[in-house]
Order: structure tokens, then sequence, then C-alpha cells
């Protein structure tokens, strides 16, 4: 599967295949260590040509108590920090369920 690739890249674009919107970075399958490698190469790349970008994080509310996976969106809450720590602009997303899992991120 994909958590099996082993570079972040590699399973970035793997998953990102599967994305028609040019809009969203999506971040399922990345861990609160690699996130950071790619966001750094792909965001600034994508707000250049789109003015918004959503970065799906995924909420972590249905991931199995047993898995390695956290739960409660650490994913999220590490990528809040790194983009405040980098001075972008972006506002939370909420779906219908009031989880989060995305974040707007503003040029």
């Amino acid at each position: 599967g994909v958590f099996q690739i082993a570079n972040p890249m590699e399973r970035y674009n793997e998953v990102a295949m599967s994305q028609k919107r040019k809009d969203v970075i999506d971040l399922h399958f990345q861990s609160t260590k690699t996130f950071p490698v790619v966001l750094s190469q792909v965001l600034p790349e994508k707000l250049r040509s789109n003015r918004e970008v959503w970065v799906v994080t995924g909420s972590g509310h249905h991931v199995n108590k047993n898995s390695h996976q956290r739960i409660g969106g650490v994913l999220e809450n590490a990528v809040l920090s790194w983009l405040d720590a980098k001075k972008y602009t972006y506002v939370r997303g909420r779906d219908k369920n009031g989880h989060g899992g995305a974040v707007l991120v503003k040029r």
C-alpha cells in the first residue's frame, strides 16, 4: 500500500494522482514528521497558480484506536503550527458534521 512508500514526496505523488483538483494538497498517508517535506515543496508551487489552496489532513475522527495513527487531528494541528511559523494566511475548514481535516491557505 501507499504507507510502504518511504519517500514522502513519492507517497504524496501517489495519493495526488487520484486528486483531480489542482487546488488541493492531500496529506493523507503523511505523518507529522513527513508533511513539512511535502508542504515546503508543493504549497509555494500550488499558490503560484491558485489564489487559494486546500490542504487536506483528515480530522483523525475515524482512525482505529488500535492503529499506529493518532486520533484527534494531530496532523491537522501540526500543519496549523507549521503554517503559523511560516506566516501563511489560512482558514480552517469544517465538514457538515463539524469535523476539521482541511485548511484553506491563501496567497
